[in-house]
């Protein structure tokens, strides 16, 4: 702990409030010379809630025929993005990977998830994580629609 805090008291007192202000700590921050600051981190963007029955999904130009998504969150900065998405039982994506981290958590139906050589069943709530340049193919085993929720974070 003392190497933490001796390291994070030689960052200039900036950087010291930047750095925490950016985790979401309110800093109190004093330096030799300079008077006590008081930072607070900020949200720029408001809270999202989203209840997936009943929203409008939609069907985009790169869902399959009979798949629709819904768009959460999209920073126009990085391309990240979190979004739900529901496609018909039997949809297969062929083998790929992303530039980016991926999140796949499977809200409804079953899916089997191909990677580093293995297959797994995931069930409702089942969750995997593909690192960037991690080849992977999910496929919808269910005989109802899958539906998931999908975060990247960077443009994928």
């Amino acid at each position: 702990m003392k190497r933490l805090l001796l390291a994070f008291a030689a960052l200039s007192p900036v950087t010291q409030r930047t750095t925490a202000a950016a985790a979401g700590f309110l800093v109190l921050v004093w330096t030799p010379l300079r008077p006590v600051r008081l930072a607070m981190a900020q949200t720029a963007a408001p809270a999202i809630v989203v209840n997936s029955r009943g929203a409008k999904f939609q069907h985009d130009s790169d869902d399959p025929p009979g798949g629709e998504s819904l768009m959460l969150k999209m920073d126009k900065q990085t391309g990240a993005m979190e979004f739900f998405a529901r496609y018909p039982a039997g949809f297969a994506f062929k083998p790929h990977a992303h530039k980016a981290n991926e999140r796949f958590m499977l809200l409804e139906g079953r899916a089997s998830v191909e990677a580093n050589g293995a297959m797994t069943t995931l069930d409702p709530s089942g969750f995997a994580f593909f690192p960037a340049g991690q080849t992977h193919k999910i496929s919808c085993i269910s005989s109802t629609p899958c539906m998931w929720y999908l975060a990247w974070d960077a443009k994928p």
